[in-house]
């Protein structure tokens, strides 16, 4: 195999390998994640890292009484009033100024035993909902619309006294950056559009769900060495 064939198969290599894990193992992932959600569903507490968290639960239909305040649940909490037309347009305007585009991160396992877990921070456009007509008639931006991304993770990464920018000029993969898991970061990007304009995101980069993304790790692979031992017997 010639170095220019290497070259073409490595972009494709992880994604088809994960494609292969994902048929392999479908039924045990899916497993897994219905096991997840029917916690979620029957209100039972889910442990994300040493806190233990347990949600208030909404509904779409959830309506307030007369005094402006409407109980839903004793022991959640939660309670309900009325929003204002000027709620939903500074919502709106807050959705619009960043032209629909949004930051949004992924906490991967590794393999690594010093570092377990790394995470994939890209951008990504909101889908506007069809039948609904808060939005009928507005265009969102497009990946291909957008010319570079920066991201700024704070003083501890880069080489600067002040930490460095990183900047990515290749939309194959949503102008993403990763980087080893070490703590949580609060990430800053700057989305620099074709057309000069530009917006600035915020995300805050947790590691909450790392112990259930370790987890499902170490099922998938003890799932699979379980297939190796019957298929060697």
């Amino acid at each position: 195999m010639d170095a220019e064939t290497v070259k073409t198969l490595v972009p494709i290599a992880w994604p088809l390998a994960i494609g292969i894990i994902i048929f392999l193992f479908y039924q045990d992932i899916k497993r897994l994640l219905q096991a997840l959600l029917s916690r979620l569903e029957s209100d039972e507490s889910i442990k994300l890292g040493v806190v233990e968290l347990r949600g208030a639960r909404v509904t779409r239909d959830q309506q307030p009484n007369e005094q402006g305040a409407d109980v839903y649940r004793d022991d959640s909490g939660v309670e309900s009033r009325e929003a204002t037309e000027a709620d939903f347009q500074r919502r709106k305007l807050q959705r619009y100024s960043s032209r629909f585009v949004r930051l949004v991160h992924r906490v991967l396992p590794t393999g690594n035993s010093k570092f377990p877990l790394k995470v994939l921070v890209y951008v990504a456009v909101e889908k506007i909902l069809p039948g609904l007509d808060q939005d009928k008639d507005y265009v969102p931006a497009r990946i291909n619309d957008i010319d570079f991304v920066e991201y700024y993770l704070g003083k501890y990464y880069g080489s600067g006294k002040w930490g460095n920018w990183f900047v990515v000029r290749n939309p194959e993969n949503k102008f993403a950056i990763e980087y080893f898991a070490e703590d949580n970061v609060n990430c800053v990007a700057r989305v620099h559009f074709h057309d000069k304009q530009e917006v600035e995101l915020v995300r805050y980069v947790d590691l909450e769900m790392e112990n259930v993304v370790l987890e499902m790790d170490r099922a998938l692979k003890n799932q699979a060495e379980q297939q190796r031992r019957v298929a060697k017997e």
